[in-house]
């Protein structure tokens, strides 16, 4: 089986191509530019994949207040082109999205069928995505809280302060399943192990995040695991561009029905 990767280079395609047990290709962005959909379009036929994963994105969340018909080009239009692609070769096609598709009034886990009502120019773009790609008969995986230590991030960013002995300050009013790469890797190599048949005859939106639900805060506190002090503090007191949803824990008890794959609790050791 060829496995084409979208984004190979990143924290979640370099997690892939760990856990895929395939031949797993997949072009740089210097050698393709996601907002070239003739230059995707060469590549899925070039590649000749049974499966085409794009875990490309731009994920800039507070730049693409300024920058959105630039975001609006790598998370809106290339999914569809990729996926449109990978149907025209007969090959599968996986699409990742996000929790800021959600506003985050919802204190209980969002399913498929909840509202999308994004906040920010982010989430606009990705849900914009996710219906260019089911429109090409993909499946489409929204996650949440993505993090790996390959990738300046939330716990890089904590880590770096506990390794320093700086106070650790973290927002209270942000509640969300914390997912590692590896752990979503691992869930799409078992996906991908079914083969592209059983990937298109299951294609539609599913959630695949780490189960549990905790703050920003709480996860720090976790992080640091006592060897510094945690502080809280609210969302508005940072002044970033883009507003977050305050609650988007994902409910994936339909991954676990469909494919029979459940991701760890977010603190799984």
């Amino acid at each position: 089986m060829r496995v084409l990767v979208f984004g190979r280079r990143g924290q979640l395609g370099r997690a892939l191509e760990r856990a895929i047990e395939a031949d797993v290709v997949g072009p740089g962005r210097e050698e393709v530019d996601l907002r070239d959909a003739d230059a995707l379009r060469h590549a899925v036929h070039d590649a000749g994949p049974d499966v085409v994963v794009n875990a490309a994105a731009y994920t800039a969340v507070d730049r693409a207040e300024s920058e959105e018909e630039e975001a609006a080009r790598v998370n809106a239009v290339a999914p569809g082109v990729i996926a449109e692609a990978a149907q025209a070769r007969g090959a599968a096609c996986v699409h990742f999205s996000t929790d800021y598709v959600f506003d985050g009034a919802k204190r209980t886990p969002y399913v498929e069928t909840d509202e999308a009502r994004p906040l920010c120019a982010y989430g606009r773009t990705k849900l914009a995505g996710e219906a260019a790609a089911l429109a090409s008969g993909a499946l489409v995986l929204r996650t949440g809280w993505l993090w790996s230590l390959e990738k300046p991030g939330f716990v890089t960013r904590v880590l770096a302060d506990v390794r320093a002995g700086r106070t650790v300050r973290a927002v209270v009013d942000q509640v969300g399943g914390p997912t590692s790469c590896d752990a979503l890797a691992a869930a799409v190599a078992t996906i991908v192990a079914r083969g592209a048949g059983a990937i298109r005859e299951r294609w539609g939106l599913l959630h695949a995040s780490s189960g549990g639900a905790v703050s920003r805060f709480e996860w720090a506190k976790a992080l640091a695991a006592g060897a510094v002090p945690v502080e809280e503090a609210r969302t508005e007191e940072f002044g970033s561009a883009a507003r977050r949803p305050a609650y988007s824990v994902l409910d994936c008890a339909k991954l676990a029905d469909v494919f029979g794959v459940r991701l760890p609790a977010w603190d799984a050791r």
